[in-house]
């Protein structure tokens, strides 16, 4: 629903871009546009952020050091 309020909001601002002049038209079209733009943007940046808090970064000290011991463990037990 807020989806279509949305689209309607914008349709009525084009309209009214189409009906003035054609600088102050322009420039409102322009203005919507960018709005949009910036909206994504922002909201690219929040999934990014909530992607980070869920994933857990490797750890590459850890991962060597646990194959470095499992290395170690499985020559000792071959021997």
């Amino acid at each position: 629903m807020k989806l279509l309020g949305w689209i309607i909001f914008s349709i009525t601002i084009c309209f009214i871009a189409v009906s003035l002049q054609l600088e102050v038209g322009a420039f409102l079209i322009l203005a919507v546009f960018l709005g949009v733009l910036i909206r994504i943007y922002t909201l690219l940046l929040e999934i990014r952020e909530r992607l980070s808090q869920i994933t857990k970064d490797p750890d590459r000290v850890r991962e060597a050091y646990e194959q470095y011991m499992n290395d170690r463990n499985s020559g000792i037990k071959s021997d």
